[in-house]
């Protein structure tokens, strides 16, 4: 389950109507249950966690340097080209499978 498949049709009212206004006018909170508390049962939160977070009690300030700009750029160029290539490579192998 997650957001993009209940966006435009699911049981839950969360994404309904334009505005906060019109959520009350129809009695949606009355009628419909509410996708976040769905997605913060317990059993159903554990598959969105990510296990990989430290928490930092610090502020995290943003490094706007140059040279963090160019690393962060050529880092996510890498990161896309080397999920391009497997994907790619992954498509040519099963095609000449068949």
């Amino acid at each position: 389950m997650s957001l993009s498949d209940h966006a435009y049709a699911s049981p839950f009212g969360t994404f309904l109507c334009d505005c906060e206004f019109e959520r009350r006018r129809l009695g949606l909170k009355e009628r419909t249950a509410s996708l976040w508390s769905r997605l913060n049962h317990p059993d159903i939160l554990e598959g969105y966690l990510n296990c990989l977070y430290e928490p930092n009690r610090g502020v995290i300030w943003p490094s706007v340097a140059p040279i963090s700009l160019v690393r962060a750029t050529v880092a996510t160029m890498t990161t896309s080209t080397t999920a391009l290539l497997a994907t790619t490579t992954t498509k040519k192998n099963n095609s000449t499978k068949n």
